[in-house]
């Protein structure tokens, strides 16, 4: 089930041009979570996401997903300027997903307040979720996620032009359109986790 957050914009110019990129969606979990709203407030032209949530892992995620359609090959890149450390596995990143149900296939990459940045997937629909430590790098940072055909590269970079990743590409069987954006969760879902955003940049190949 997904529960419609609610959107505040301080910036018409942000409302129109970011409102055009993403739709804002609060994944909810079997538990009956109610009235946590995935808040975006505009600050000095930076998207600031607000969400709660019990955490992106295991076989069914419940999160904030700022997401808009992608088909066939592309990437999301966005830099990472801060996110709050309500739990130590809050975590605040870009993700590709085949559905918006709550166990859809996924991966992401993602950064977690005090422990670095990591790789997320889960490779068929109601599986369970792995991960895989990129970079022990603190934000501000920047994060790129790929997809060429069923080959997802995760990357991270300190300067949004020198790109590093660890292992090889990841392949995830996914329908050709799909969803991309930001991901945000809490991983405490009494409380809502604020991360900031900037240079957010989607390309369709």
């Amino acid at each position: 089930m997904i529960q419609y957050g609610y959107c505040i914009y301080l910036s018409f110019f942000f409302l129109f041009s970011f409102f055009f990129l993403f739709s804002f969606f609060f994944f909810q979990a079997e538990d009956g979570i109610r009235d946590v709203a995935v808040t975006e407030v505009q600050t000095c032209a930076l998207p600031i996401l607000a969400a709660s949530g019990k955490d992106i892992w295991g076989t069914s995620d419940n999160f904030g997903f700022a997401q808009r359609e992608l088909v066939g090959d592309g990437e999301i890149i966005v830099q990472v300027k801060s996110v709050d450390a309500i739990h130590g596995w809050t975590k605040a990143g870009v993700m590709i997903r085949e559905s918006l149900d709550s166990d859809s296939i996924n991966t992401s990459v993602v950064v977690v307040p005090g422990r670095g940045i990591f790789s997320q997937r889960r490779l068929t629909t109601g599986a369970r979720s792995y991960n895989q430590k990129l970079s022990g790098t603190k934000v501000p940072v920047w994060i790129k996620l790929n997809r060429t055909g069923d080959l997802f590269t995760a990357s991270y970079s300190l300067d949004g032009s020198e790109w590093f990743t660890t292992g090889e590409p990841v392949t995830i069987a996914m329908k050709e359109s799909v969803f991309v954006g930001l991901c945000l969760t809490s991983h405490d879902v009494t409380k809502e986790a604020v991360a900031e955003f900037d240079n957010v940049e989607i390309i369709s190949e």
